[in-house]
């Protein structure tokens, strides 16, 4: 039909700029923002070679090591993939997951942490399946009572290896992060203060993406900061690969929207650079084909809030405390960290 031309999925950069500006309300620019992930990712993967490097004999014994940092990498990380759980026994896993995080939670004295809001582990609804692995389901803000759900894709109905290509990209070290980013102290805890503390229904109602995704991504690297798993190498290593991953989604975002990225840059990019599994891969690449921006919020997000709680962080001087910082950014709800 000559009134609707076809048009290529990729909106071109003078859109993305504009959606850039007002989805995400931050002060950076995509080309900045670019530039930013580009430079953490090489921060990323020398932090990656140096862990690697390290558990090198432990995973792969007397065989020689490769001369290239990338494949020495990519090595040790597909023996750490393996192990993970069954796909029948990854909601088991999970939930027990919640539950340790829960107490690490309350033992290091982070949050007023609210233990009256049931926080339950489940599979997946149809209704909310097809898009990831994992996702959390709150309590709307108009709703006065109910459960908080962290939803895990049913693995056991999948094609088996599908199911062992998801496994390995959320084995037993990254479904721990998984775990943080969705359900604690990452989706469903905020979502349980967007609700009850925000103060506005605006601020519950209308949510801020790079705040929200910021803050899952935020409480991962809190954790880890705080002394989660014992600082096991294997663990920093994961956490590395994580945030690799959240710099890969800015790249991979701008890159198709504006640099006119193929199907095979990304692919090259998640899998060679990243370190992505297959699976993990083809879905990345899917939703950056039917969304814009989205997959920026992450990288953007967890920037301003680590500057934010700098800044604080100085101005309270020897009077700061964590806790102290996280009830009060957690006070307005979901609003652009910008206006926090």
């Amino acid at each position: 039909d000559k009134n609707y031309p076809f048009r290529d999925f990729r909106i071109g950069k003078e859109l993305f700029d504009r959606k850039f500006k007002y989805d995400l309300v931050t002060d950076y620019t995509p080309e900045q923002m670019f530039v930013k992930a580009d430079s953490a990712k090489h921060y990323y993967r020398k932090e990656m070679f140096r862990i690697a490097n390290e558990l090198w004999t432990k995973y792969c014994g007397d065989i020689k090591k490769p001369t290239d940092s990338l494949q020495l990498i990519k090595a040790v990380l597909e023996k750490i993939s393996l192990h993970h759980a069954s796909p029948q026994h990854v909601v088991d896993t999970a939930t027990q997951l919640v539950h340790d995080l829960e107490r690490f939670v309350i033992s290091k004295d982070l949050f007023n942490y609210d233990t009256t809001h049931p926080l339950i582990v489940r599979i997946m609804p149809a209704y909310a399946a097809g898009v990831s692995l994992a996702n959390a389901e709150f309590i709307p803000p108009y709703q006065k009572s109910g459960t908080t759900y962290y939803n895990i894709s049913d693995l056991s109905k999948m094609p088996a290896a599908d199911a062992e290509s998801e496994l390995r990209e959320y084995n037993t070290y990254s479904l721990q992060f998984l775990s943080m980013h969705e359900a604690m102290p990452g989706h469903c805890m905020q979502g349980v203060y967007n609700n009850k503390y925000a103060g506005s229904k605006i601020k519950s109602v209308f949510t801020n993406g790079a705040m929200v995704e910021g803050w899952a991504n935020y409480g991962e690297q809190m954790m880890m900061e705080n002394g989660w798993g014992n600082n096991a190498p294997e663990l920093w290593l994961t956490f590395y690969k994580v945030c690799n991953g959240a710099c890969s989604n800015v790249l991979t975002d701008y890159g198709i929207q504006c640099l006119n990225y193929s199907k095979e840059d990304v692919e090259k990019l998640l899998k060679n650079e990243t370190f992505q599994e297959d699976a993990q891969v083809e879905e990345k690449y899917h939703r950056a084909t039917v969304s814009q921006v989205q997959l920026c919020s992450y990288f953007i997000g967890l920037t301003d809030i680590l500057a934010l709680r700098e800044a604080y962080k100085n101005k309270m001087g020897s009077t700061y405390r964590l806790k102290d910082f996280h009830e009060k950014f957690l006070s307005y709800g979901s609003a652009p960290v910008k206006y926090i």
